[in-house]
């Protein structure tokens, strides 16, 4: 039997698949054994505007801080621009404690003394 004027498919090799996804499932449990270990996270470029939406943050603020470099930011020319993850590591900076946390740090300090 001849085969002519046929287009041959290309079949994905299905272990590549399957060690595609059980290395996203390694990094997912490395994660969460350890919660502080850096994950990769695409990172995406902001202006002003897009930053004022989605943090729902003040134009003026943002140029604000931007003048007095209290924010991350980078310029091309006249234009500001901003990424969003460096946004999300300042905007985590300083985190406010909770009362346990205060409460657990007091006791452990009167336990010391």
């Amino acid at each position: 039997m001849l085969l002519v004027g046929m287009k041959t498919q290309v079949i994905p090799n299905p272990f590549e698949q399957i060690n595609k996804r059980l290395d996203a499932l390694e990094g997912l449990l490395l994660s969460m054994k350890n919660p502080n270990a850096p994950v990769y996270q695409q990172d995406e470029t902001l202006n002003a505007d897009q930053l004022s939406k989605r943090y729902n943050l003040p134009l003026s603020t943002i140029y604000k801080k931007t003048s007095l470099n209290e924010i991350p930011h980078f310029k091309k020319g006249k234009k500001l621009y901003f990424s969003k993850l460096a946004i999300e590591r300042w905007l985590r900076e300083n985190p406010v404690r909770t009362l346990s946390e205060i409460e657990s740090e007091a006791a452990t300090h009167i336990a010391t003394k």
